[in-house]
């Protein structure tokens, strides 16, 4: 499977994370959207954004999330950094790139939205970036770097 990243640079807000979401392939860069997490809290479960780092996307289906696409989302991970799949296997779990608009719809995951909401702090058209994410994946984008 080739591998390509997805590159998220962000920056710190009192109450939220937004971030600017692109690929990078070779010399070409292309721009998915943006995100928006919660505000960084010393990488705590449930209540922070996640640390800054590499970390592998894969594909995940989750009970309670993105119920309009059968609960599939992209669950990003790194033991390492602490961030693994499932509770028990780091510090922190269940960490996604799931359809929201504002960082209070969200405990500790990324939302990838195509613009930033025009009125609140967040993003807007979730759903749609979700699904541009998804055809990512598909295509190999296995790769997440979070700065």
């Amino acid at each position: 499977m080739k591998h390509f990243h997805i590159e998220l640079l962000t920056r710190n807000f009192p109450l939220a994370r937004i971030g600017r979401l692109t690929t990078r392939s070779h010399r070409e860069v292309d721009f998915i959207g943006y995100t928006v997490e919660l505000p960084y809290k010393s990488n705590k479960n449930d209540i922070s954004c996640i640390s800054k780092g590499g970390y592998d996307i894969i594909d995940h289906v989750s009970g309670s999330k993105n119920k309009w696409a059968d609960g599939r989302v992209l669950a990003i991970i790194n033991p390492q950094l602490g961030v693994g799949l499932l509770k028990g296997e780091a510090v922190r779990h269940h960490c996604y790139f799931h359809s929201a608009n504002h960082p209070w719809e969200l405990k500790g995951c990324v939302a990838p939205g195509l613009t930033l909401h025009p009125t609140r702090i967040g993003v807007a058209k979730s759903r749609q970036a979700c699904k541009l994410m998804f055809k990512y994946f598909d295509n190999g984008w296995t790769k997440l770097v979070i700065e």
